[in-house]
């Protein structure tokens, strides 16, 4: 199978990568500089070069993907949020979909799958409340993003292009994100929970990721949106205290709220802050098995803890 990844070198991306070539696929990758990207890749793909708005290279007769995986987009912790930083946010989802779905239209013969990147900020900061993929768009401006990068996908509803929107909550893996982000301070016994500890995180493995959209590609009957979460979502307090348990430190240094808005503003409010109780109904439901359905054994196997309680 011939798949094409925007975002090819991002956490996901690298997995997803790993993923199919090993499954004997052919992997195509988008990037800005094809050189570094295929210095940095442990894996055989073929890299066209584009800047995020459109390909700047004739496409060789050989690229003919079946399945389209969209990730690109500016990572939302890699900057202040400035006004300027959000519309750089905004622009690089948008943009990037756009020059896909453009992509697609003029394909002779389009792919049968295009799976889009999005995130259960959809949802904006909902408290205790369960959300599901029938639950509405929330407030704020995560919330406004997802929708704006979901509705990208509007042109191709009624082509034979069957569409999946991937409603993903924070990734955890041991080469990037949120979780490497966390792991200092615990290795420092300076570990706890960020602002009351009472948010509620809807993490998922990065192996789950991966192995969710496999399913998705599997199962051409399938379409719309799925929340990529693990079954079990925690709080942000359990969640600091479960991986204190696996590391064998402490959790009960709490960061202020106070503090975090003031040195983070909106990221803290919107990022670390929020709240969203999200559960994977749908892939639930379709059949998918989870793997690390509970945050103990996902936290064990990233980080080489081979012996559960």
């Amino acid at each position: 199978m011939q798949i094409l990844i925007a975002g090819a070198s991002g956490l996901i991306g690298r997995a997803l990568t790993a993923h199919f070539a090993e499954r004997g696929d052919e992997v195509w990758g988008l990037t800005r500089n094809r050189n570094r990207s295929r210095k940095r890749s442990a894996f055989s793909v073929n890299w066209i070069r584009w800047d995020g708005v459109k390909i700047s290279e004739n496409l060789p007769g050989a690229f003919a993907p079946e399945v389209i995986i969209n990730l690109a987009g500016k990572n939302l912790a890699s900057g202040y949020w400035t006004g300027g930083f959000k519309e750089k946010l905004v622009e690089s989802r948008l943009l990037a979909s756009q020059a896909l779905v453009n992509l697609v239209r003029r394909m002779d013969a389009p792919p049968a799958h295009f799976l889009q990147a999005s995130a259960v900020g959809f949802y904006g900061s909902r408290g205790d409340e369960i959300l599901d993929e029938n639950s509405s768009r929330g407030d704020g401006f995560l919330a406004d993003l997802a929708a704006r990068w979901e509705s990208q996908l509007q042109p191709l509803e009624n082509s034979p292009v069957r569409c999946c929107r991937l409603r993903l909550g924070p990734v955890l893996s041991a080469d990037g994100g949120m979780l490497t982000k966390m792991l200092p301070p615990f290795r420092l016994f300076l570990g706890g929970p960020l602002g009351s500890g009472r948010q509620w995180l809807s993490w998922i493995h990065i192996q789950e990721v991966v192995q969710a959209v496999q399913f998705l590609i599997d199962h051409p009957e399938l379409s719309g949106p799925f929340n990529f979460t693990a079954p079990e979502p925690q709080r942000m307090k359990e969640f600091c205290a479960i991986l204190g348990k696996v590391m064998n430190r402490p959790s009960f240094l709490p960061a202020p709220e106070i503090i975090l808005k003031t040195v983070l503003g909106d990221m803290a409010r919107e990022m670390l802050l929020s709240s969203q109780r999200a559960l994977p109904k749908r892939l639930v439901t379709a059949g998918y098995r989870f793997k690390f359905p509970t945050l103990y054994v996902a936290l064990a196997e990233l980080l080489g803890k081979r012996e559960l309680p």
